[in-house]
């Protein structure tokens, strides 16, 4: 919850001092699954090098646990994204491939206290890695398949993939498409409090300013975002890095 209201630093304090409580415990899956958190959170700052150890931490933590393949499943997905952040291709495209493994024995061996890590989660994450790669046609790919096919109920995950299709379109300078893809996803969200949702449509703010005389549908939808986020205006946003 801090984490989505936009305080890195109180969720980052949270999620270690829980790593703390869950050592103690000695429940190893538990462990992994913070170590995961953790990594997500260094992730979303931009820290590579910090998502790859957490992620690498958290997959040794529980190597041994019968029923840790749901972890290990989003351990290696985020060990991935750190490697994309890095630039190393190739590790990345491994760590997705022991992701996609994991997963598929995931089904037989879930917690149910676990947070869920499903084929759409996946999905997201092997996106997010792919655009990080600069690979737009593969991650437009990915990304049609999981917007088709997500559940309604999840709304925050549902515009968080939109945002990343967003991007992958205008970065194929598909502008008409992102346009409308974005005011649905403003639909979407509305009365939705996350500050991460909002700092993806700020991202694309940026994006979309340079089309803004190659494409008439631009100008209308930057005065619907500065009115979004206007009404928006009590979600806590993080302060932009520099």
């Amino acid at each position: 919850m801090a984490h989505d209201s936009g305080d890195s630093t109180t969720s980052r304090r949270h999620f270690r001092e829980a790593l703390a409580l869950a050592v103690d415990s000695r429940d190893q899956l538990l462990a992994g699954q913070v170590h995961g958190s953790l990594s997500h959170l260094a992730c979303h700052d931009g820290n590579g090098d910090a998502a790859i150890s957490h992620a690498t931490d958290g997959l040794g933590v529980v190597a041994r646990e019968e029923a840790s393949a749901g972890v290990r499943a989003r351990l290696f997905a985020l060990q991935a994204r750190g490697f994309a952040s890095a630039g190393r291709t190739l590790d990345c495209h491994s760590s997705l491939q022991l992701a996609e493994a994991a997963l598929a024995e995931a089904a037989a061996s879930h917690a149910a206290w676990l947070s869920p890590f499903d084929r759409t989660s996946l999905d997201i994450e092997v996106a997010r890695c792919l655009l990080r790669l600069g690979d737009v046609t593969a991650a437009l790919r990915t990304l049609g398949g999981v917007v088709a096919g997500e559940p309604i109920g999840r709304v925050r995950s549902q515009a968080l993939a939109r945002l990343l299709l967003v991007t992958a379109l205008v970065g194929q300078a598909r502008i008409e498409e992102a346009c409308l893809l974005t005011h649905q996803t403003i639909d979407l969200t509305h009365g939705l409090g996350s500050a991460v949702v909002l700092d993806q449509l700020r991202h694309l703010t940026l994006l979309l300013r340079s089309h803004t005389s190659g494409c008439p549908d631009v100008p209308q939808l930057l005065d619907r975002l500065r009115d979004t986020f206007q009404e928006r205006s009590w979600v806590t946003l993080p302060l932009p890095a520099g």
